[in-house]
């Protein structure tokens, strides 16, 4: 190509069209500016911009991490991609495309069009990379932002692809969904383009990226909007167009993609496409059958209901019956896929998977007789039972099963065939009959009208199908309406029981469990000789049946009831199935209780304690002293020593016992009150902790059940019952339970409740759950009895309301009825100094209720134990009004309080304490009690923090110091913990210029023991959190104040540098960062920083760096000497460690006093990197840094502080000879260029040694 038509090409390109345009007409795109403001701004306020909203990305994605070096730094600054190699520029196209398809996601945010405005502005995307670019921004095409994007770009081109935008470009409008599915139904490249996006966009994330969803949202979005109203809308007008056909050719490459993928997402968005697809097109069979076995290659585990679903909605969109066998297969070696077909059949239609699935099935047992093993180690014949079996199936499916069965059945396979289809005519017995009625009927073949009626024949053959005498079947004679044959049927089943004929256990079940049910007692009675004889009652739903017949209160029912009985007494193992018989309350459960009794004597059975002790309480008791003999027996219960065999069978039973009732509710409440009164008299009684505790969560679960069932109706009875009369009244009687009488169970149960002077930790927690329950349901007056009677002391109170409600927020209600309760009281109580101190802590309540009933406590009924807080007490009587309206006010009172005894002192006023006893008070008060455990204290230290939050004293700190070095010495495990975790941010943020300042603080060792803290763990995310809000709480006065102890600077400056070096998380990286770049650095702080790098065998001997500068001529040869000491030098030199502190230099912003002596040891460094015979990492690295210093510091030096004599230019341009990066030979350039600016005199031998290196 001519140099002449290479000119011309540059003068077509738009970027070189732009920078032609003069300056009046000329405008610049931007994201976030006018055009013409953003001409106005200069390159570095853009880069600025662009490296926070970078910086801002990498602490929300870490993958961001890895462009900074290209697009980011500040070598990008001076980067011209117009004047670049065509490989330079793909690689740089190819880098931005994947910062753009990672950028996508967070398109809406500041930081990411910060970022893009410098890409913009630097890198010219917006002209360069065009499809990347919108590949960044569709997903947002009904965004605002999106048209403020596409006003960037350029649309006259009529060959674009773009050129359909320009009408939204120029109206300023968002672009719909349904222009967007009318664009991908008409243009095949624009439906390429988003289809490749989204693969991209997998490839850039990985495959399960929770940053991918929006992607692949509106790639389904899209993708699903032109299916269903572009494409079916002409298919409903059946016009004859080939673009649906052209549209199915070009997706079907992405669509078998998108089955295939490892993407969870990707792959469910593209199950919800294909199922809107085969919704609008039907396939041909082959394409429908590769598609099935496309989407089996894609099966996994983790979406099993997933690939059910979306196969069986193809199928029944396609009507298609027929399952591949690789599919099948597939789904064969998936764990519990027969229940999950259950789980979806309760929610949608399945059928042709059913069909397909079942004809498979049998399929594979019929022709495996060896019963192929399968992953999952079940064969085909354990699938198909499992289907049969657990399966229902509706009137089309069960058609088509028996076709099926129909179809196979011959003489080869007839036994597992017939025993598999049995399965089907017990489950649905009348579909079963009408489908061998109708394939009779409709059979005109009489050979196969007779195969039918075999297999008919041997399906049906059993013993609930017999005659009985002739009448009709035994299955019919049982639900007959006449008693009489359902008593025949079931004497013809026992006797088939005794003879010992093979009948099905599960038709014996059911048979009971519908005579059982039955409404005839003769009836009844045979259905139990039947279980008599079968041993069945260890079967739940049949022994609920007999407890509910043992519960009728109906004479007619009483030879039933005494059969039960009698058939109870049987069973050596059936204590527990008529506990609830031991307290009988009518004559009938009286008689029913004595035959039980005389049945086990009659049984010769060891009668156990427990109805030892029922039989002798209960002798001789009538109907008229019932009352007093139970109140007896509940007694003897839980007095007698026998705990192990009387009481605790009863109490570990009270569940089942009460589920066995709850049909009829007025037996509930009678055993509900019977357990209550039972637990309580066990409480009184018991020494034993487990029968205490265990007797205490029984009686409040059931006072908290029975609160649903107080009658509405109003009591008459003034008169309070005791336990006696709640039995006659609730338990003998029957009568609706009264809130009188409800009240009377707590208020017993209160007072038997433990009252122990150091709560165990199961009575405290019971006593929390207890009044959170009682405050939810507004019971105050048993809640104020149970204060009464728990805590002796209200100090006591006070310390369990700090325990378990202070610092939950949730928790106002219950605060406010303690302090009600507090505030009722009429004595004036004598608080103790804690006590004091959780009221103010409750002054700092954002609930202005709590505020105002702790004012009224300090107003009137409180009384110090001491005289140490008077003042502070005084204070908040004083600001009463303030407080109640301010929930800060308390930290503000605080503080002016202490402020104010600081300012007595130096007027030298006699008090009684400083300004720090104060604080120190507070703190004795928490830690010197002996009542608190570890955990309380630290509760009401991290509230002590935030009264103190406002204060600025240096005792704050020193006060805690202690137990922040406690909490450092822990493991990260403990530190992660919530509220050790809270702790030390509480104390941290106590970290100010007065603390750092006072000696006695000792703050600065405890920052740096912070900083050196190990980081190496993945999961040291606290020691993170702990660091950076240290670095924050860092300011440059602090560092200001450090000047005069120049030791303790530099050992901050190098803790910084190393834990930059260090830390592998943006986010601290970016805070340390900041905190340094505010401080105020001399020269001096770099230049003994780096001397510990450069010279860490020698660093007391301060040598003069000018003598060390080496000619051109001795970088270029060196004698075999010079080279070996070198390396013995050099090999010692951490390089690594150098890079923070240069990366540092590059902030324009960093103020550094003297900097003009920087820049010999910059050359300096240069010159040994150079040197540096071995090559090490960092090589190319350092010099873009030292040119990128050194070019900064001159930048921003005066004329005057210039030395001439200190620019190197020969290591300038042996720097340019060695590198082969570009970006190190641009800032060489433009060093050298600087170089010649400031010196005019040395500018000709510059330029001369620049054409020589030409």
């Amino acid at each position: 190509m001519t140099s002449l038509k290479l000119q011309l090409n540059k003068l077509a390109d738009a970027h070189t069209q732009w920078q032609l345009t003069d300056s009046e007409n000329r405008k610049r795109a931007s994201f976030l500016y006018d055009p013409k403001v953003a001409s106005t701004l200069d390159r570095e306020t853009i880069y600025c911009l662009g490296t926070n909203g970078f910086e801002e990305l990498c602490l929300l994605d870490s993958g961001f991490e890895e462009f900074e070096r290209v697009l980011f730094s500040d070598t990008s600054l001076t980067f011209e991609r117009s004047i670049q190699t065509k490989e330079v520029n793909d690689s740089l196209n190819l880098t931005i495309r994947r910062f753009l398809i990672r950028l996508s996601p967070y398109f809406l945010l500041s930081p990411a069009h910060k970022a893009l405005e410098w890409l913009v502005h630097r890198f010219f995307i917006h002209f360069y990379n065009v499809d990347d670019l919108m590949r960044c921004i569709l997903p947002y095409h009904e965004h605002n932002y999106f048209t403020r994007a596409i006003q960037m770009f350029r649309f006259n081109d009529k060959h674009s692809a773009w050129n359909w935008l320009e009408s939204a470009q120029k109206a300023g409008t968002t672009i719909s969904g349904l222009v967007m599915a009318n664009r991908c139904a008409t243009d095949l490249g624009f439906l390429n383009f988003i289809c490749e996006s989204t693969t991209m966009a997998v490839q850039e994330f990985g495959s399960n990226h929770s940053s991918l969803r929006v992607i692949i949202n509106f790639y389904l979005k899209t993708l699903c909007s032109t299916i269903l109203h572009s494409l079916s809308h002409k298919k409903k007008k059946k016009k004859k167009n080939s673009n649906e056909e052209n549209f199915i050719a070009q997706f079907m490459p992405y669509l078998l993609k998108g089955l295939k993928s490892k993407s969870l997402d990707y792959k469910r968005a593209t199950y919800l496409i294909l199922s809107n697809l085969s919704n609008i097109f039907t396939f041909q069979t082959n394409i429908k059958d590769e598609i099935l076995s496309v989407l089996s290659k894609g099966f996994s585990d983790d979406l099993i209901k997933e690939n059910l679903l979306i196969v069986s909605v193809f199928l029944n969109n396609q009507h298609h019956q027929s399952i591949p066998e690789r599919c099948f297969l597939k789904f064969c070696q998936m764990s519990n896929i027969i229940d999950e077909i259950f789980q979806l059949t309760n929610d949608v239609r399945i059928d042709n998977f059913l069909c397909g699935w079942f004809e498979q099935l049998l399929n594979h047992v019929l022709k495996d007789n060896n019963q192929m093993e399968i992953d999952n180690e079940e064969n085909f014949s354990i699938l198909i039972e499992k289907t049969l079996n657990t399966i229902k199936f509706n009137s089309n499916i069960l058609k088509f099963i028996i076709n099926c069965f129909i179809k196979q059945f011959n003489n080869n396979n007839n036994k597992y065939l017939i025993s598999l289809a049995s399965i089907i005519e017990r489950k649905y017995p009348i579909d079963f009959d009408d489908n061998i009625r109708q394939q009779t009927e409709n059979c005109s073949n009489n050979e196969e009208r007779k195969r039918i009626r075999e297999f008919a024949s041997m399906t049906a053959i059993g013993f609930k199908h017999q005659p009985l005498s002739d009448r009709s079947s035994l299955a019919i004679c049982l639900n007959h309406p006449q008693s009489q044959l359902r008593i025949e049927a079931l004497q013809r089943i026992r006797e088939g029981i005794i003879a010992k004929q093979n009948i099905e256990r599960e038709f014996l079940i059911d048979v009971l469990i519908s005579r059982l049910n039955d409404n005839e007692t003769k009836v009844v009675n045979e259905a139990i000789l039947l279980l008599e004889e079968l041993h069945l009652t260890d079967n739940q739903q049949i022994n609920d049946i007999l407890q509910k017949i043992l519960q009728r209160e109906n004479e007619d029912w009483s030879s039933v009831q005494q059969s039960i009985v009698r058939l109870l007494a049987l069973d050596s193992t059936s204590e527990t199935k008529y506990l609830h018989l031991l307290f009988p309350t009518t004559s009938s459960e009286l008689n029913l209780l004595n035959n039980l009794l005389e049945n086990y004597k009659r049984q010769k059975q060891t009668s156990s304690p427990l109805l030892k002790l029922t039989k002798k309480t209960f002798k001789s008791t009538t109907i008229d002293n019932l009352l007093t003999t139970i109140d007896r027996f509940i007694q003897s219960i839980t007095t007698n020593d026998d705990h192990q065999n009387i009481l605790l069978p009863l109490l570990q039973q009270y569940d089942e016992i009460l589920r066995l009732v709850e049909h009829y509710r007025p037996n509930w409440i009678k055993f509900s009150i019977i357990y209550i009164l039972l637990g309580i008299e066990t409480i009184k009684q018991q020494t034993n902790n487990e029968y205490i505790e265990l007797s205490t969560i029984i009686v409040f679960k059931l006072l908290k059940k029975l609160s649903q069932e107080i009658s509405p109706i109003k009591d008459e009875s003034t008169e309070i019952p005791d336990s006696k009369t709640l039995i006659d009244l609730h338990v003998i009687k029957k009568k609706p339970l009264t809130s009188t009488s409800y009240d009377t169970l707590w208020k017993l149960f209160i007072h038997a409740v433990p009252k122990d002077h150091n709560p165990s930790l199961f009575l405290n927690d019971f006593l929390c759950e207890c009044i959170q329950w009682l405050c939810s349901e507004n019971k105050t007056s048993i809640l104020y009895l149970l204060f009464n009677e728990q805590f002796s002391s209200l100090n006591k109170l006070v310390l369990f309301l700090a325990e378990y409600y202070l610092n939950l927020t949730d928790k106002y209600h219950e605060q406010e009825i303690i302090l009600k309760y507090l505030v009722k009281q009429t004595q004036i109580i004598e608080y103790t100094n804690l006590s004091i101190l959780i009221f103010s802590f409750l002054l700092h309540s954002s609930y202005r209720t709590i505020r105002s009933l702790v004012l009224k406590i300090f107003q009137t009924k409180l009384k110090c134990l001491t005289n140490d807080f008077d003042i502070f007490i005084q204070s908040i009587k004083h600001h009463e009004n303030e407080i109640i309206t301010d929930s800060e006010y308390i930290c503000y009172l605080i503080s002016q309080l202490i402020q104010t005894i600081k300012l007595n002192e130096k007027k030298k006023r006699k008090i009684n304490f400083d300004n720090s006893s104060l604080i120190h008070l507070f703190k004795i008060t928490i830690d010197q009690n002996n009542d608190l455990n570890s955990k309380l204290k630290q509760q009401l230290n991290i509230q002590l923090l935030y009264l103190l939050k406002q204060c600025k004293h240096w005792s704050i700190f020193n006060e805690y110091r202690n137990d922040l070095e406690n909490l450092l010495q822990q493991s990260e495990q403990n530190l992660s913990l919530h509220h050790n975790n809270i702790f030390i941010e509480n104390i941290i943020q106590h970290i100010n210029y007065e603390t750092l300042i006072h000696e006695q603080s000792l703050c600065f060792e405890i920052i740096l023991q912070i900083l050196k803290r190990s980081i190496k763990k993945s999961k040291a995310l606290t020691t993170i959190d702990m660091m950076i809000l240290t670095l924050k709480q860092f300011t440059p006065e602090m560092f200001t104040s450090l000047s005069s102890d120049f030791d303790k600077q530099i050992q901050l400056i190098d803790e910084c540098f190393s834990l930059w070096q260090r830390s592998k998380s943006s986010q601290l990286t970016t805070i340390i960062k900041t905190t340094l770049s505010k401080f105020t650095f001399d020269a001096k702080h770099f230049l003994t920083y780096w001397k510990s790098i450069l010279e860490p065998d020698n660093q007391e001997n301060n040598t003069n760096i000018q003598q060390n500068r080496l000619s051109n001529k001795k970088l270029i040869t060196s004698k075999i000497n010079e080279v070996t000491s070198t390396n013995s030098t050099n090999t010692t030199i951490n390089w690594k460690n150098l890079i923070p502190s240069l990366e540092l230099l590059h902030n324009d912003q960093l103020l550094i006093n003297n900097r003009h002596e920087l820049i010999r040891p910059l050359f300096l460094m240069l010159e040994k990197s150079l040197n540096q015979t071995n090559e090490f990492e960092q090589k190319t690295y350092i010099h873009q840094l030292c040119t990128t210093a050194l070019l900064n510091l001159y930048t921003q030096l005066k004329s005057d502080e210039c030395n001439p004599d200190i620019f190197n230019s020969e290591i300038v341009m042996e720097c340019m000879r060695r590198t082969n990066d570009l970006h190190t030979t641009q800032q060489c350039l433009m060093l050298l260029s600087k170089g010649a600016q400031l010196f005019p005199v040395s500018c000709i031998e510059i330029q001369e040694k620049l054409l020589d290196h030409v």
